[in-house]
């Protein structure tokens, strides 16, 4: 049974990690920033030849010319040779890979932010960083240098519970674990079968099979107060189409397999705010004439669309359906009772 964290274990997983990003910036990470060149050249003055790509990064014609095919044959880069010109040029736009180089800031800013919080080797740090940079041209770096990521928390797990999670999956077996659910009621000698590990608003949940409840279920990791492998329980093959309806049909980590559109009208700033963002995938959004705005939203448990109402405030407000109102209201009510105490 496990219970702590084996330091000279996660260790070795970390010198494994860093020695394959070094081997991927060694073979990839060039070859990326050289098609973010190729693609961004091509919008920016019509087109690149093979001469210019080679001479921008000191690589022969020859490599430059299994980069265009590859962007071509593999990503589907409408990009042609112009006889006339004696350049490649695209046929029409190709926004998706041109703009490779702002995501990998975006990325380098959320991976720093990450690496600062882990308790690592500055040493082992600085190197992941630089892993990460080398895929950008010497613009993009510099920008990088200006970006930062601020995340309200990082929930760093257990790694010992982590390590048998992910050992549990690799080997498709189930676990029997300890847990505490979030009203501090203690369960002994639980089966799961875990299927996903989800950090969702820089928490970590298992999406498991649990034989209590037999149905899927999600265990938020800080939780398990004890974990070890059960190799004697026979795993279920949980069907494609349940696991992705109990993962994505609603809002939140609350998942479930029945849902309700939940509607909240906003006002203000909040309306400014959530016209820009996206709670769900199947979210539906109305831009009113006063400037309001009513977001529709699917969700299996009203607990966290609730905090997330309540958030903004007085200018967001809960519009249907009347369960959902209604225990709104009762939280609200609660609150302010407690504060008149």
């Amino acid at each position: 049974m496990l219970r702590k964290t084996s330091h000279g274990y996660i260790r070795k997983q970390i010198v494994c990690f860093h020695f394959a990003l070094r081997i991927i910036s060694l073979f990839s990470m060039s070859q990326t920033e050289r098609i973010s060149f190729i693609g961004r050249t091509c919008v920016e003055r019509g087109g690149v030849s093979l001469k210019e790509i080679a001479s921008q990064f000191g690589v022969t014609e020859r490599t430059a010319g299994r980069d265009i095919e590859y962007m071509r044959d593999r990503m589907e880069a409408p990009i042609v040779f112009n006889r006339k010109n004696h350049r490649y040029e695209l046929t029409k736009p190709w926004g998706d890979y041109i703009n490779i180089e702002e995501r990998m800031i975006i990325l380098s800013a959320y991976m720093n932010s990450l690496l600062d919080t882990i308790p690592l080797d500055s040493t082992i740090n600085d190197d992941l960083k630089k892993t990460i940079a080398d895929g950008m041209s010497l613009k993009g770096r510099r920008v990088v240098e200006k970006v930062e990521y601020r995340a309200q928390s990082i929930d760093l797990p257990d790694y010992s519970v982590f390590r048998a999670v992910t050992e549990a999956i690799s080997r498709n077996c189930a676990l029997r674990i300890s847990y505490s659910n979030i009203k501090d009621e203690y369960s002994e000698d639980r089966i799961i079968e875990p299927i996903r590990l989800i950090n969702y608003s820089t928490t970590w949940y298992i999406v498991a099979f649990d034989h209590k409840r037999n149905a899927l279920r999600s265990f938020h990791l800080s939780r398990v107060e004890s974990i070890e492998l059960e190799k004697k329980v026979e795993i279920r093959n949980i069907p494609a189409s349940e696991l992705n309806k109990f993962l994505y049909s609603s809002f939140g980590i609350f998942f479930g397999k029945e849902s309700q559109l939940c509607t909240i009208h906003f006002t203000g700033i909040a309306a400014k705010v959530v016209s820009s963002q996206v709670w769900h995938k199947d979210q539906k959004m109305t831009k009113n004439e006063d400037g309001s705005v009513d977001l529709i939203v699917p969700a299996s448990n009203y607990e966290e669309l609730i905090n997330r109402t309540l958030s903004f405030r007085g200018e967001a407000k809960p519009v249907a359906p009347e369960k959902f109102v209604s225990k709104y209201n009762d939280i609200v009510e609660q609150m302010y009772l407690a504060l008149r105490k």
